[in-house]
Formats: C-alpha cells, structure tokens, sequence
C-alpha cells in the first residue's frame, strides 16, 4: 500500500509539472509580446519628439506608454521566473513526499526484519533447551505417577491401620470395662473392711467399759475370786478386741491402698481408650480423604502427562519452523537494507532541492514589482 500510495503521488506530482511547464510556455510567450511592443512605443515616442516637440501631452501620453510598457515587461519576467520557483517546490514536494514514503517503508521492512530475526533466535534456543525440557517433562511424569502409585498402595495399608487402630481401641475399651469392675470390686471390699472396722470398734469400745468396770468390781471385792476370774477374762476380751480392731485397721489401709491402685489402674484405662479413640478417628479420616488423594494425583498425571506430549509436539515441528525461517530472515534482511539504501539516496536528494527553492523564492522576491 506504501508502494502503491507513493506511485499515486509521483503521478499527480508529474502532472502538476507538467501543469507547470504549459504555463511556464504561456508567461514566455507574454512576455515575448510584451518585449516586441515595446520598440514600437519608443518609436512612436521619438516620431512624436520630432514632429512636435510643443505637443507635450502627446510626449506624456507616449513616455507614459513606454512605462507602461516597461512595467508589463518587469511582471510578465516576474511571473515567469515566478513559475519556476513554483516548479521547484513542487519537485521539492514530491522529492520529500517520496523520501518521507522510502523511509517509512523501510522502517516498515526493518520492523519484519527484527521479527524474524528474534523469531529465529527463539526458534534456535528452543531447540537448543529442548532436551532439558523434555527431560523435565518426562521427571514430572514420573513423579506424579510415582504420587499415584503410592496413593494407590497407601489406602490398603491405611485401611489395615484403621483396622488395628480400631482394635486396639477395643482392646482398651476391655481393660477400662476390666478396670472399672475391678475397682468396683475393690471399692465394695473396701466399704464392707470399713463397716468391720467400726464394728471392731465398737467391739473394742464396749470391752474397754466392760474391762474397766469388771477392774472396778475386782479391786473392790479382792476376795471374790469370781470378780477377779471375770475381770480377768474381761482384760483378755479387751486385749483381743484391740488386737480385732488393729487388724481391722490394717485390712482397711490394705484395702485403701489396692482401691487406689485401681483407681489409678482405671484412669490410665480411661486416657489409654481416649487415645485409642482418637487415633481411630484420624486413621478413619486419612482413609475418608485417600480417594481424593488418589484423585488428585489421577488429575496431575493427566496433566503431566498432556503437558509433555504438547512439549513434544513443539519440539518436533521446530526443525521445520527453522528451515522456513532461515531464508525468510536472510531475505527480510536484505530487503530492509535495500529499503535503507533507497531511503538514504532520497533523502539526499532532498537537501539541494530545498537549496534551490530557496534561492529562487529569495530571487522571485527580489524581482517582483
């Protein structure tokens, strides 16, 4: 289209110059008639001189003629010279207008040019990384697919963890069930050795009042020996009595400390199955979220998988891409040098034009009436 608007604009430039030239011809030819009448005028002056050297106003009208005459002669020169000067800024005009299209054009060429160009170079250092990059293709495929064969392989072990878990849960739900019972039976115990305490205590309490009064009696009535008999069997049923109750006494501590052995028992019971528990519930999450797990690494296989055969695809077609670029850089190149050329000849044409026109338009100013 530059070409073409450019060829448009040297056909109306000749055109005008032609335009030009005719008037140009038609300005000589004024010129010329108005040369030629002026010998008849100063003849016509002179004729009137010598016939009648008192008629001053025919002398008057006569040298007004001839300034007359004089003056068309010195516009008809101007206009012609005017003509050249206007012939000369429009050959400046098309000279411009043709060196301003040159060098857009050839910008225009330089632009491809510098695309091929930084085409190519990508072209060759793709091919130069593309082993690296189907490497690293072939990597990430194996990796995800490593991701999706563990995940595949972990859901059977995750649900044989859920299932030992879940046992081993059972397993402490049974001793917290055994350790209650035990301490059940411990605290039953425990009460019925307190309950025999106490009443060993008042066993030992009543034989104490029973000793002592029977003491009394015998050291009132030494001589009875029944009172002292009695109060002698008093003493001893006093002295088994303590011995019932300090027994008694250390069955209940016995007691107490089994009680809260299993009471201790029993609390790890309770915090070995809270454990057992939650380990069974974060073995059953793990086994919830496993399909998902493996869905997402089926997901990133795909996309490994669509990622390294596209890379494959771009790597097979550069060897084509770069036997059409190569000579297509090449003849980019020296277009946009040819182009270059052109619009550096036409530009160089442009300043001594412009010189001219200069002058001439300085020349026409000077010659205008």
């Amino acid at each position: 289209k530059l070409v073409t608007d450019t060829t448009a604009a040297l056909a109306k430039a000749d055109a005008d110059m032609k335009t030009s030239i005719e008037a140009h011809k038609i300005a000589v030819a004024a010129a010329d008639a108005a040369g030629k009448a002026v010998a008849p005028a100063e003849a016509q002056a002179n004729a009137a001189r010598e016939a009648d050297r008192n008629s001053r106003i025919d002398l008057i009208i006569a040298d007004a003629q001839v300034s007359a005459a004089a003056r068309k002669i010195a516009y008809w020169k101007a206009a012609q010279f005017n003509v050249q000067v206007l012939a000369a800024g429009r050959e400046l005009e098309q000279k411009q207008a043709n060196a301003e299209a040159t060098l857009a054009y050839a910008n225009e060429l330089k632009s491809i040019a510098d695309r091929t160009a930084a085409e190519l170079a990508g072209v060759k250092k793709a091919m130069a990384e593309a082993p690296a990059l189907m490497k690293s293709k072939e990597e990430e495929v194996a990796k995800t697919k490593a991701a999706l064969d563990a995940a595949n392989a972990a859901l059977p072990n995750l649900k044989s963890d859920l299932a030992a878990k879940q046992a081993g849960a059972k397993t402490a739900a049974d001793a917290l069930t055994a350790a209650a019972n035990e301490l059940n039976k411990g605290q039953t115990v425990l009460k019925a050795v307190q309950e025999s305490a106490a009443a060993a205590e008042t066993s030992a309490k009543a034989a104490a009042d029973a000793a002592a009064k029977a003491k009394a009696a015998a050291e009132a009535m030494a001589d009875m020996s029944m009172l002292v008999e009695s109060s002698a069997k008093a003493q001893q049923a006093l002295a088994e009595a303590n011995a019932a109750l300090e027994s008694a006494r250390g069955a209940v501590r016995q007691v107490e400390g089994k009680v809260k052995t299993l009471t201790d028992e029993h609390a790890k019971a309770k915090v070995s199955l809270d454990a057992a528990n939650a380990a069974v519930v974060a073995a059953q999450k793990l086994v919830d979220e496993q399909p998902n797990v493996i869905k997402q690494a089926e997901s990133a296989l795909a996309a490994a998988t669509d990622a390294r055969a596209k890379a494959q695809a771009m790597v097979d077609a550069l060897p084509a891409r770069l036997a059409a670029l190569e000579p297509a850089a090449k003849q980019s190149g020296d277009d946009a040098a040819a182009a270059r050329e052109a619009a550096n000849k036409a530009a160089a044409e442009v300043a001594p034009l412009k010189q001219k026109h200069e002058q001439l338009a300085a020349e026409y100013q000077k010659m205008k009436p």
